[in-house]
């Protein structure tokens, strides 16, 4: 697969790791050249510190692009400063790649604050069970819609070493009791996401798909 042939989109948010270190970092390319070079953000750490890199480091870069995830090696051509940071990555030689399907889900254990648009209820805590990029699994303590009720769902993910506040609305196609659970929450509503919007979308989709490579050990 040829990297110039991705039709990659100039902004577009990438996961960068050194060889010899476990931390992801996340980067935006800037700009392709087919025959020379892949250029980037340089990585920050938490504090937003620029992390420099040195020629000829070894170093992985992943990405999300449509239904599949995307990875390759790749060295360090250079870290420049000038005109404004950027770092030069090699062309890659091959570029691996894992499908994900749509609506695959993710088990998660996460708090999120609900509010039923239709009933115009007060935000109301509640436990994120499972997730995808198109739905989601809300558990809690009392009942908080029916079916065909308007949600919307405010939760954190975790990204890397970044967090992100997502607000998502749906429609509930399903709800009721579970029947066994130990988690207290003994109620359920099944979501239905509405396209959310590019900033949360873009998140999101990184999300499921962080956790799904971590089960296949892909990452």
């Amino acid at each position: 697969m040829d990297f110039e042939k991705l039709g990659l989109k100039i902004g577009i948010a990438m996961q960068l790791q050194r060889e010899g270190d476990a931390r992801r970092y996340v980067v935006r390319l800037i700009g392709i050249e087919p025959r020379h070079g892949v250029i980037v953000t340089p990585p920050r750490d938490r504090d937003g510190k620029t992390l420099f890199l040195r020629e000829g480091q070894n170093v992985i870069v992943r990405f999300a692009m449509l239904n599949s995830v995307m990875a390759f090696e790749t060295k360090v051509l250079e870290d420049k400063v000038k005109p404004y940071p950027h770092v030069h990555l090699a062309i890659p030689k091959e570029i691996e790649s894992i499908e994900v399907r749509r609506a695959a889900r993710i088990e998660t254990d996460m708090q999120v604050t609900v509010i039923n648009e239709t009933t115009e209820s007060a935000p109301i805590v509640a436990r994120l069970a499972d997730l995808s990029p198109i739905g989601a699994r809300v558990e809690s303590q009392k009942e908080l819609a029916e079916k065909g009720n308007l949600l919307s769902l405010s939760f954190t993910v975790k990204i890397a070493h970044y967090e992100y506040t997502l607000t998502i609305r749906g429609t509930v196609v399903a709800a009721g009791a579970v029947d066994e659970t130990n988690t207290g929450q003994p109620y359920y509503l099944g979501v239905q996401f509405h396209p959310p919007d590019e900033e949360d979308a873009a998140p999101l989709y990184a999300y499921v798909y962080q956790e799904l490579l971590a089960e296949l050990n892909f990452i």
